[in-house]
């Protein structure tokens, strides 16, 4: 109510309780007395909000204002990953080393002709062979292998072997630390006749360890049982081939440089700073992989293939794959990291399922099932994403930005959790997007400057019969054939029995016909990010005027309401769309009031003025040439329309105002006025008051005449400040 003078009021509210009053003070004049009858109007009002609906909260804003009780937080943080490799390449082969047989034979002494006794030094150089294996080693020496050699070693750390082109060295027993090989052209290594070493006194499936330097020439091979590099050592296959049924790199910036073939039963980064990196064309077979403890990094160019699951586990174990990878299972746990940006393909379960996890696409993921769960949070994908089965989201957080795609068999929304989409973005769900679990502040977000559009055969509850399984928020066009139709009566379309779900204005619905904006279409990427989506063509009228496009809808009360029945706040509703100075407009709906009631259309008209229409005032029933005793559009028994909304003879054209209501919260100075008592009273919405009017989403339908909403559970709860702006509706 306005604050009116209370001078005159008060002194005729004192002289009413004396036989006389002073002839000094001042008589009320009559302004004074329509502003006492006003108020005791608005007191009674207010007295039967109250006692219909309860004490509003204090910081009650009628749906005026803010609207940041509708968004619980913002988008999660871009994930960052090591996208420039920063393994560094190991040394190639030395120059100074001699590949062949025959530049070994002209060039080095041969071990058999060594005088042993006085040989004593390390550091020498020396060629073994199958006719004299054995070497008095000492450390540090330099031991060239010619033919087919099997070795045992006496565990002397430095040692270097070089293996020339087509020769065989097998060793049998295992070698000391900081022990290095290099294989010429058709050279092998065979370390599968002991699967574990000693060294350190512990047993490892270890080939070699700190400072050990592994080189493989072209066509070169490896073969092993348990095969570890180990603390820090540098293997590159410079186009040879690794096999071994476990390969291990652990530890200490161990590092394998594939620009080969690696074939394994069990691959595995372990410890803190184990790197592999696959080159472009290059091979990588395996039946497991892990990546497990600290910053291990996989970097793949290639082809990754594992016939069995991909795990990633603990802080900083990070894939990054701009080439092929493949595997029956992918998992994340504790801070681990995943960035696609070529093609990823898993057969059965990509699994997100840790609050400190990132992962991210930037390429294509194909993946059998897809959950996102246990406060996963970190989750991006800017391209492709196909499930051949079910996308579970279960209290995790899901981001799809512009242009990007999500494509499913069929989607499980389930409990606090969140699912981003922005400009022009997809999520298509071939078969029903099944919903659950009521939480009010999280679901589906529209979050960019376009519309992104979820289309799927049907979006249904879960097994409970809860009440607003899913919401949804900003411009979202949602594309089903069916929409909650089952239990509940579609609580857009009709009264429902149980409201399943609650969506802010700027939300548009398909089913509902409404369109989508106009022109709006997601072209095909060349990338193939999107498969693209053109929104169906609604039905012709009759619709609500076409060129109107509202961003609010106001529903008031009279001010004559003083029971719990009478509060349907129909009497007028129009929608507003925001604009600058001279380009606001609105479209009134209905009026089902029976006074007079109008609408301030002109900053320079004067609440004092009597006229109803004119003068910058609308009467809101003259609109439609009726008289005020007509109720219109509200489906009461002097209606105009037989149903709420238009038929096509009957729409009317939007009303520009000469003053700016750029927002929700200017709306709220949008001055409705009924007359009653004999004067022109304003009816309000002031925060933490009783209100004549509200706010509310754009598609929101208005009660039918005597339907009160006290009948509507939410809508107290809202007046209350016990659920948000959006919920009641």
């Amino acid at each position: 109510m306005k604050k009116y003078l209370m001078t005159g009021i008060a002194a005729l509210a004192l002289c009413a309780g004396f036989t006389s009053c002073s002839h000094d003070l001042d008589a009320p004049s009559q302004e004074d007395i329509n502003n006492l009858e006003a108020q005791k109007i608005s007191n009674s009002y207010n007295q039967a909000f109250i006692a219909t609906f309860g004490q509003p909260a204090a910081n009650q804003n009628w749906g005026f204002g803010s609207t940041s009780n509708r968004t619980r937080a913002a988008m999660p943080e871009t994930p960052s990953f090591r996208d420039t490799n920063p393994i560094a390449e190991p040394a190639d082969f030395p120059a100074s080393y001699y590949k062949t047989a025959d530049d070994v034979k002209a060039n080095i002494t041969y071990a058999k002709e060594k005088d042993w006794n006085s040989w004593e030094e390390s550091g020498a150089v020396v060629y073994i062979d199958k006719d004299f294996n054995y070497v008095n080693d000492k450390k540090n020496q330099l031991i060239y292998v010619v033919g087919d050699v099997e070795y045992s070693s006496s565990m002397q750390t430095g040692i270097v072997f070089v293996v020339t082109e087509g020769s065989t060295l097998k060793l049998l027993n295992g070698v000391g630390q900081h022990v290095s090989v290099y294989l010429a052209s058709n050279a092998i290594l065979d370390v599968t006749s002991k699967p574990s070493w000693e060294i350190n006194n512990a047993d490892y499936a270890v080939a070699f360890d700190g400072n050990s330097t592994v080189y493989l020439s072209n066509e070169s091979q490896i073969n092993g049982v348990n095969l570890t590099f180990k603390n820090g050592c540098k293997v590159k296959n410079d186009g040879g081939t690794i096999s071994a049924t476990n390969l291990y790199i652990d530890d200490n910036s161990a590092t394998l440089w594939n620009e080969g073939t690696v074939t394994a039963t069990n691959l595995e980064l372990s410890n803190t700073n184990a790197y592999l990196y696959n080159g472009l064309g290059k091979t990588i077979t395996t039946s497991s992989l892990s990546l497990i403890n600290n910053t291990d990094l996989l970097y793949n160019e290639g082809t990754v293939t594992v016939n069995g699951a991909i795990q990633l586990q603990n802080t900083g174990a990070e894939i990054v794959n701009n080439g092929t990878m493949s595997g029956t299972s992918f998992a994340m746990a504790a801070g681990s990291k995943a960035h696609n940006v070529g093609t990823m393909t898993i057969t059965g379960k990509t699994d997100l399922t840790n609050g400190n996890s990132e992962w991210q696409n930037d390429g294509h993921w194909t993946s059998g099932s897809f959950d996102v769960d246990n406060y996963s949070a970190t989750n991006f994908n800017n391209c492709s994403l196909i499930v051949n089965g079910n996308f579970y989201l279960h209290r995790g957080t899901f981001v799809l930005n512009s242009g990007a795609s999500v494509v499913c068999e069929s989607f499980t929304w389930d409990d606090t959790s969140d699912f981003y989409l922005g400009s022009k973005s997809l999520l298509s769900v071939s078969g029903t997007l099944r919903t659950d679990n009521y939480n009010s502040g999280y679901g589906f977000r529209g979050y960019g400057s376009e519309y992104a559009v979820i289309k799927a055969n049907e979006i249904a509850k879960g097994l409970g019969d809860v009440q607003f399984s899913m919401s949804y928020f900003g411009k979202l066009f949602i594309d089903t054939n069916k929409h909650f139709g089952q239990g509940a009566i579609d609580y857009m379309n009709e009264d429902p029995a149980q409201p399943y779900y609650a969506a802010e204005s700027s939300v548009l619905f398909a089913h509902k016909s409404q369109a989508a904006p106009t022109g709006f279409k997601i072209e095909a990427d060349e990338k193939g990010c999107t498969p693209g989506y053109t929104p169906p063509t609604p039905p012709t009228p009759p619709t609500p005027p076409t060129t109107f496009e509202g961003d609010l809808r106001i529903m008031a009360e009279d001010l004559s309401a003083t029971d719990k029945s009478d509060f349907d706040f129909n009497d007028i509703v129009f929608d507003v769309q925001f604009g600058a100075a001279n380009q606001a407009q609105i479209l009134v709906r209905a009026a089902g009031g029976t006074l007079p009631l109008r609408i301030k259309t002109k900053s320079s008209a004067q609440h004092s003025d009597q006229a109803a229409t004119g003068n910058g005032w609308q009467e809101v029933h003259a609109l439609w040439g009726k008289g005020t005793g007509i109720m219109i559009n509200t489906n009461a028994t002097t209606i105009v329309s037989p149903s709420k909304g238009y038929e096509a003879s009957e729409d009317l054209e939007p009303i520009t105002l000469d003053y700016a209501v750029e927002d929700s919260e200017a709306a709220k100075n949008i001055t409705i006025e009924v007359l009653k008592g004999g004067q022109w009273i304003e009816m309000e919405a002031e925060v933490g008051m009783p209100a004549a009017k509200f706010a509310c989403g754009i598609n929101t339908t208005w009660a039918d005449e005597r339907v009160s909403l006290s009948g509507n559970s939410n809508f107290e709860d809202w007046v209350q400040g016990k659920i948000g702006y959006w919920e009641w509706y």
